[in-house]
């Protein structure tokens, strides 16, 4: 195992997280139970961490059964289902999201985009023959320059020079990178009809210990934080606009 940034950035995922969180609760922005349900939601998401950094430790991932079951599609959905299953069935827990989203500073809710610099990692293993080279360039620069435009992007709505749609479209744009273009590219360098990338080193060092904790977590939380806030901020627009007195 190399060094690398991918556990102690997960740690730092889910301290942001959990961190906005507990400020909305001081703020009565949320409830206690609201604050309670995101520490769960954490301590989940935690566990599928450890769960997805054993099956890379022990080489599951690397069994030719996952490896020729389309993982891209579903091992990728995981977080995304731990999250997301609770908001789909319970009110309280959308508005939780609402809450912290509404308390949260929106250039602080765009730096947390920033983090995905540390693609850089991924794009240099690739440059060095560690990493499939495709995906390093097409999916790695153009996170890495996502992660770029997050540290502009945060200034200017500091500075009250974007507008709230503005950074909707820019997170939606973000979100984008991954779905779907990342995930299909994924797909493309694993066995199966859909493969079309097989030069070594394959896209399954991706399922390796520590990089397996990018497309089962670390990636999954950066989508759902961009979409989350495209929604929210769109949701008060339309609200706005809805209850603006006719001119």
């Amino acid at each position: 195992m190399k060094p690398s940034m991918l556990p102690f950035l997960v740690l730092i995922q889910f301290f942001a997280i959990w961190h906005v969180s507990d400020k909305a609760e001081n703020n009565n922005t949320i409830t206690a139970d609201g604050h309670r349900f995101i520490t769960g939601l954490i301590v989940l998401l935690a566990i599928w961490a450890g769960i997805s950094s054993l099956l890379a430790i022990n080489l599951s991932y690397q069994s030719r059964w996952f490896l020729s079951s389309w993982p891209a599609f579903w091992v990728t959905s995981i977080a995304v289902t731990i999250v997301m299953t609770p908001l789909m069935i319970s009110r309280a827990a959308r508005n939780t999201v609402r809450g912290i989203i509404d308390n949260t500073p929106l250039y602080g809710l765009v730096l947390f985009q920033g983090l995905r610099t540390l693609a850089i990692g991924g794009i240099m293993k690739s440059l060095n023959g560690e990493f499939a080279l495709y995906y390093g360039l097409y999916i790695g620069i153009p996170d890495f320059i996502f992660g770029l435009s997050a540290l502009v992007m945060a200034r200017l709505v500091y500075q009250g020079r974007a507008t709230d749609k503005a950074v909707a479209l820019w997170n939606i744009a973000g979100a984008m990178i991954i779905v779907p273009f990342g995930m299909v590219l994924l797909q493309m360098g694993l066995p199966g009809p859909m493969q079309l990338f097989s030069n070594e080193p394959t896209i399954t060092t991706i399922f390796e210990f520590p990089m397996a904790l990018a497309p089962t977590v670390i990636v999954p939380v950066f989508v759902m934080m961009n979409l989350f806030v495209a929604m929210r901020i769109l949701e008060r627009t339309g609200t706005t606009t809805a209850t603006r007195p006719a001119q």
